[in-house]
């Protein structure tokens, strides 16, 4: 296997002017101010932005129906490239005073960004609670938003949002069974606005029902995989250019618990903010979750920059963090950590266009932590 040299030690003076714990290394990047572009395309879930109480009416299995109550809150990220949600059932204010049946704790994010490869939005729905990821296209229907795609379960889905209003919408779910000729109602909702003011509270909102102060206790144990990674580090980048050439620049990463402690997410940007633009731009998102059912975490990586959502099997061998996947052309993929340690690590993306024979290096990084360890609760 070819590798490339690992990049020379960090440049004095690095140091991103961002706090090392979980909630301010995401609080730092995370949030935008607003759409990334103006056009009504990329502004299609842009009615949605703010907090959102919503009436839950499930259709369960059986024929009977449970109503609940939740809340949602809605607002855009990564540079205004993407928009990101977190649905929250039973809400917050109650979570802790009632007794939830497992099949009804809700507790899931939402990115969404306009992929102008398909003239869609690519829309990705991670739900640790239920250990349940779906993949979905959205476009404009009439004054609807329909969104169809698949859960990892093999359902077909179908999620439309209507009856559009400043104040208000109507959600509801689908699910077929014979590849979309007939479709079976399995959720309802119906929200409303909670304030006025989309502008202020919107980041607030979905920065506060996002970020979690540590891992949740349940999972401690296996969450410390990636959980290690919660903070900010400054990296050092050496990557191949479309024409072959190799490039290096620096860049950041933050990365914070999130989702009731049940998930990690990060933050990728290269090159880092305030430099200019290069070949291997990037501005992105990895969340994490630890499957209960499957016992192994799940790492989905989602990337507006460059188009790709991706999800990632995880495996460990020896002190190194293995994630494999295949690119868009089926190649064999592996995103791998190595060299850990609390203030530092080492990271390659290497690709197999021969099946796995022979690998070749695409992007290698080594990081530095910025600040100090961050304790969890």
């Amino acid at each position: 296997m070819s590798r490339l040299a690992l990049v020379a030690l960090f440049v004095a003076g690095l140091a991103v002017p961002v706090a090392a714990q979980s909630s301010s290394a995401l609080l730092g990047t995370l949030p935008a101010a607003g759409p990334a572009v103006a056009d009504s395309a990329h502004r299609l879930f842009a009615p949605l932005r703010g907090d959102w109480a919503v009436t839950v009416v499930d259709h369960l299995a059986d024929g009977t129906r449970h109503t609940g109550t939740g809340e949602w809150h809605f607002d855009w990220v990564l540079e205004g490239r993407a928009m990101q949600d977190v649905w929250i059932s039973p809400p917050r204010a109650v979570r802790s005073s009632v007794a939830m049946s497992p099949t009804l704790d809700r507790y899931g994010t939402t990115v969404r960004y306009f992929d102008p490869t398909i003239a869609a939005w690519r829309v990705v729905w991670i739900d640790p609670a239920q250990n349940f990821v779906a993949t979905l296209v959205a476009r404009a229907r009439g004054r609807d938003i329909v969104q169809e795609g698949t859960g990892d379960d093999g359902s077909t889905l179908r999620w439309t949002f209507s009856d559009i209003t400043h104040d208000g919408f109507v959600w509801r779910g689908e699910t077929s069974v014979d590849s979309g000729r007939t479709w079976r109602t399995v959720q309802e909702m119906t929200a409303r606005r909670l304030s006025s003011n989309t502008s202020s509270r919107a980041a607030a909102g979905l920065m506060t029902a996002l970020i979690a102060r540590g891992p949740r206790a349940e999972n401690a144990g296996a969450l410390a995989l990636f959980g290690q990674f919660v903070g900010s580090w400054d990296s050092a980048v050496t990557y191949t250019n479309a024409d072959g050439s190799l490039g290096n620049g620096t860049g950041e990463i933050h990365a914070g618990w999130v989702l009731e402690g049940r998930a990690t997410q990060d933050v990728w940007i290269f090159p880092r903010r305030g430099t200019p633009a290069t070949d291997g731009q990037e501005y992105g998102t990895t969340i994490r979750f630890f499957d209960r059912s499957a016992g192994n975490w799940r790492s989905i990586w989602i990337s507006p920059v460059n188009h790709v959502v991706r999800e990632f099997r995880v495996r460990t061998d020896g002190d190194e963090i293995f994630l494999e996947a295949r690119t868009a052309r089926g190649m064999p993929q592996r995103w791998i950590f190595s060299a850990i340690t609390p203030n530092g690590f080492h990271w390659r993306n290497i690709v197999s266009e021969d099946d796995g024979r022979s690998w070749r290096v695409r992007e290698d990084v080594s990081a530095r932590r910025v600040g100090t360890v961050p304790a969890t609760r």
